[in-house]
């Protein structure tokens, strides 16, 4: 994940200074924070900080893809599961 390392080092003061996305926006990519995005926003601000920094987040994507599915699965519990023998 080389270009979010490139982000890391860069920081969300320099971040927000040359791509005028919001602090609390740059900080949350930064942590991670996949939550408080909605795809086409999340997606968005990638492709802002690409473009801008020449770098590829495709692993962020994915990450942010497998975060959010994992959300949307309904968790099991032990009387959802039934034994076939």
């Amino acid at each position: 994940m080389d270009g979010f390392n490139k982000l890391q080092e860069l920081g969300s003061k320099a971040i927000t200074a040359a791509t005028h996305i919001p602090i609390a926006h740059v900080e949350s990519i930064l942590n991670k924070e996949f939550d408080t995005f909605q795809k086409p926003q999340f997606f968005g601000f990638l492709s802002i900080l690409e473009r801008e920094y020449k770098i590829d987040l495709s692993a962020l994507k994915q990450e942010y893809l497998f975060s959010r599915a994992e959300e949307e699965i309904p968790q099991e519990t032990s009387s959802d599961i039934t034994e076939t023998s």
